[in-house]
C-alpha cells in the first residue's frame, strides 16, 4: 500500500484542503511548536491542544520555565491563544483520556516530536483507533542538531508501556522470543534488561541509517554497547532511514518469525521508526517495552533544521477518508 509522507506542506497538498485539529506539546525545544506555528501560517488549523509535560523531579525546572514562556509567546505572536493541558510524566496514562476526550474533529494532526513516548503512544493508539477520526496525519519536526550531552538522566526499570502489555501469559511468552530494538543514543535501560533475566533469544537492531553523521556515530555506539552484553542472544542489524516511518513498518513484517505475529518492541530510537513499532503493535497486540527517563534536559535538541528556509516539518498519512494505510498481511493476521 502507498503510504504517501514527505515535508508538510507536499503531504497536506496530496488530498483536498482540510482544517486539522492539533494534538502535540509545548517544550523547551524550539521545535515543539514548530508544526503547530507552521499550521497557523496556513490557515488550516481548526483547533489546538498542547500537553506540557513536567518531569517529576523538577531537575531543570527554572531553565525549562523561561524555555516555555519564549514557546507561549511565539505561539501568541502567531495569534494563537495556547490551549495547554499540564501533565507529569510519570502520572497514570489513563490522565490523558481527558484529551483524547476533546479530540472531536475529523482531521488530526498528532505531532510526536516533543511528546515522550509513553504519551505518544497512548495518543497514537487512541487516534488509530477512534472511528470519529477519518483523517489522521503523524508529523515530526527534525532538529538542527543533538547536544553531545546525555539526553536523559535517571531511567525507570524495563517494563511496558502503558496500554502496551500483551495480557495473554501465553502470547507474551510467544512475542518474547524475539526483540525488535529501535537503536537510539542511550541504551541505558535496554542494556540493563539484557544483563538481568532477558528472555529473549533472538535480538534485531533496527539501526537509523541514512542518518546525520554524529548520529549514526552515537547509534552504532548504542549497538556495541548491547552487542557487549553478556546476554546470549542471537543479534541481527538492519538499517532504516531515520525519518522513514513506512519502511521501518515493511521491515518489522520482513523479520517475523514463520511462526506467529507477535514480537516484542524496544523503541529507543528515532520517533517515525517508533511510530512504526507502535502501529504494528496496535494491529497485532504485541508487547513494547521501555525504560521511561525521569528527567529530559531542556537542551534535549537545539534549534530547527532548515532546507531552503524552510523548517523540515515532516507529516506521515496514517489514515486518510477513514482507511487506514497501515495493515498486516492477511497471511500474518492468521498467526
Amino acid at each position: 500500500m502507498f503510504r504517501p509522507w514527505g515535508v508538510l506542506d507536499w503531504a497536506l497538498g496530496l488530498t483536498s484542503p482540510r482544517q486539522w485539529e492539533f494534538l502535540g506539546c509545548l517544550g523547551a525545544e524550539e521545535r515543539s511548536t514548530a508544526c503547530l506555528l507552521a499550521l497557523a501560517r496556513r490557515g488550516v488549523l481548526k483547533g489546538h491542544k498542547l500537553l506540557r509535560v513536567d518531569d517529576p523531579k523538577g531537575e531543570y525546572a527554572d531553565i525549562t520555565a523561561k524555555y516555555l514562556v519564549k514557546r507561549e509567546a511565539e505561539c501568541s505572536k502567531a495569534g494563537l491563544q495556547p490551549q495547554i493541558a499540564p501533565k507529569n510524566l510519570l502520572s497514570p496514562i489513563v490522565t490523558l483520556d481527558d484529551v483524547c476526550a476533546e479530540i472531536t474533529a475529523p482531521s488530526v494532526v498528532l505531532d510526536i516530536t516533543s511528546l515522550p513516548k509513553r504519551f505518544f503512544f497512548y495518543l497514537l493508539k487512541h487516534l488509530f483507533q477512534c472511528a470519529k477520526v477519518k483523517d489522521l496525519v503523524v508529523t515530526y519536526t527534525l532538529p538542527e542538531r543533538y547536544p553531545s550531552a546525555p539526553l536523559t538522566e535517571d531511567h525507570e526499570p524495563w517494563d511496558a508501556l502503558p496500554s502496551f502489555r500483551q495480557p495473554d501469559p501465553d502470547k507474551e511468552k510467544l512475542a518474547h522470543r524475539r526483540l525488535i530494538v529501535n537503536v537510539g543514543f542511550m541504551p541505558d535501560g535496554l542494556v540493563s534488561h539484557l544483563e538481568g533475566r532477558a528472555e529473549e533469544r533472538r535480538i534485531d537492531l533496527i539501526v537509523p541509517f541514512p542518518a546525520p553523521v554524529p548520529a549514526i556515530r552515537r547509534a552504532w555506539q548504542s549497538v556495541w554497547a548491547l552487542a557487549s552484553t553478556s546476554h546470549e542472544a542471537s543479534f541481527t542489524e538492519r538499517r532504516v532511514g531515520a525519518q522513514d516511518l513506512s519502511e521501518a513498518f515493511d521491515v518489522i513484517i520482513s523479520l517475523l518469525p514463520a511462526d506467529t505475529n507477535l514480537v516484542s518492541f524496544a523503541p529507543f530510537g528515532p520517533k517515525p521508526i517508533s511510530a512504526a513499532m507502535c502501529l504494528y503493535s496496535i494491529l497485532t497486540g504485541s508487547p513494547v517495552y521501555y525504560a521511561q527517563p525521569k528527567v529530559y534536559r531542556p537542551d534535549y535538541s537545539l534549534g530547527i533544521a532548515k532546507s531552503r528556509g524552510e523548517d523540515q516539518i515532516l507529516a506521515y498519512w496514517i489514515k486518510h477518508g477513514a482507511q487506514s494505510l497501515f495493515d498486516v498481511p492477511i497471511a500474518r493476521k492468521a498467526l
